[in-house]
């Protein structure tokens, strides 16, 4: 995939910038309205984290996504 900008305001991966690890098993698509991407893919689940190097500033963002809800009982341990 060619290099993508894509921008972080009101969505899931500016709330994991802020706050850490997010987890959201259902209605992403709800809770974030305003994000084309999340709304027009009907994205359900979202799981996402920081990725930090080694002096903890962060450098990027692992995520999940799903059109279809996750189980929180199943999807934490």
């Amino acid at each position: 995939i060619p290099d993508q900008l894509y921008r972080l305001q009101e969505t899931p991966c500016e709330d994991i910038i802020i706050n850490g690890f997010r987890f959201y098993p259902d209605n992403a698509g709800v809770l974030f309205q305003k994000n084309r991407f999340i709304v027009d893919l009907d994205i359900h689940g979202y799981i996402g984290t920081p990725l930090k190097n080694s002096e903890g500033k962060i450098i990027g963002i692992l995520c999940i996504i799903s059109g279809n809800p996750f189980n929180p009982e199943i999807s934490i341990r």
